[in-house]
């Protein structure tokens, strides 16, 4: 993160250059307003009229924090030597992107590709996603 920002002069003609202090940081963080941000802007060099530039950009605009979560719901049953065949309504809140990982054991945590699930689909406000059921153990990714 981020921790620190200054303009150090680079030569007589009035670059500067953007000198970030970066430090590991852990945050929690619920229901927040950002009222502040800084750009790291490495390898270039900036003036101060720039660095007011993109002040001035970023405190008139509302600035989305992307985040990543991922969230594990096993189904409701388990597979048979004929496969499993079920459906499930998983609540989703602020999504924007999504992606199927498949375990190819218990202890697994990631993993895109799985033999024993096929014709995977995903139907959300009467959509299907993808288009076409899936199996993971195909070429193709499916993030929608």
């Amino acid at each position: 993160m981020i921790t620190g920002l200054h303009a150090e002069p680079l030569n007589e003609s009035g670059l500067k250059n953007l000198v970030c202090d970066i430090k590991p940081v852990t945050m929690s963080i619920k229901n927040y307003v950002i009222t502040e941000v800084t750009a790291n802007m490495a390898g270039y060099k900036a003036t101060d009229a720039c660095l007011n530039r993109v002040r001035q950009f970023y405190c008139q605009r509302t600035f989305v924090v992307p985040a990543q979560r991922v969230e594990i719901w096993p189904f409701p049953t388990s597979a048979t030597l004929t496969g499993i065949q079920t459906s499930q309504n998983i609540p989703l809140s602020h999504v924007t992107d999504f992606c199927h990982l498949f375990p190819k054991n218990a202890r697994a945590t990631t993993c895109f590709e799985n033999p024993c699930y096929q014709n995977m689909q995903i139907t959300t406000f009467g959509r299907n996603f993808p288009d076409m059921p899936m199996n993971t153990d195909s070429k193709t990714e499916s993030q929608h």
